[in-house]
């Protein structure tokens, strides 16, 4: 697929359903940028994670509950040749599914216990508020178990923190210790090498993703948000 126009990625993105729309607008660009808004505007590495868990607002009904605006699927589009000198900037997709088909019932069972809230630092994008997830969930549409997590990052400027919630803050660890090493196997996780007009369409509920460090400024991707269908938008 040859490179589009933005007006064209979201006319096509829109045909999957509805964008999800940030300050920046429709399309986020992931590329360094002094000053960005989290470490996916950096070189360094990006721990595993789902995205929106931080884009959150109060719950419409009359409740302190905090919602997150997680994304069904999520559209890259790399923007950049790649240089054939630099070393890093793959981004790690695992399926969280094939994971959990390799686990007992009893190791299912641990994890069903755990639930963890997120605090992120707010940028001009998100975080700002707390957040609570199971650590095994349920797919919206599918209804499949999936792992919904958040790992830990070793950026300065970007400190995640996670509090136990009904749980043990020793059964959370172990969960989180247990979980981590699988997202990395390379029987569960793919890891892919950018090229300039490559397309990448994942979905968000079922994928864990992460990325490499890198050298090369360069690197330039477009992402889209397409969110869960609803009554107003199906």
């Amino acid at each position: 697929i040859t490179e589009s126009s933005e007006e064209e990625l979201i006319r096509n993105a829109r045909k999957l359903g509805k964008i999800l729309e940030w300050p920046c607008g429709e399309i986020f660009t992931v590329k360094e940028k002094v000053g960005g808004s989290g470490p996916a505007q950096t070189k360094g590495s990006l721990p595993m994670h789902f995205d929106g868990i931080h884009k959150a607002d109060k719950s419409p009904i009359k409740s302190p509950q905090v919602i997150s605006e997680v994304p069904l699927f999520v559209v890259f589009e790399c923007m950049s040749e790649r240089d054939p000198t630099d070393i890093g900037g793959e981004t790690i997709l695992t399926d969280t599914r094939r994971i959990l088909e390799d686990l007992s019932r009893e190791q299912k069972e641990k994890l069903s216990k755990v639930r963890i809230q997120y605090f992120y630092p707010k940028n001009i994008f998100f975080g700002g508020k707390k957040v609570q997830f199971d650590v095994l969930g349920r797919h919206p549409i599918t209804g499949e178990l999936n792992l919904r997590m958040e790992e830990e990052g070793n950026h300065p400027d970007f400190q995640l923190q996670r509090d136990p919630i009904d749980c043990t803050h020793e059964e959370m660890t172990e969960a989180l210790d247990f979980i981590i090493p699988l997202l990395y196997d390379r029987k569960y996780a793919y890891r892919h090498s950018w090229e300039k007009d490559d397309y990448v369409f994942t979905d968000n509920c079922h994928l864990l993703h992460g990325r490499t460090e890198f050298q090369s400024g360069d690197r330039h991707l477009r992402r889209i948000h397409i969110l869960p269908p609803t009554e107003d938008c199906p």
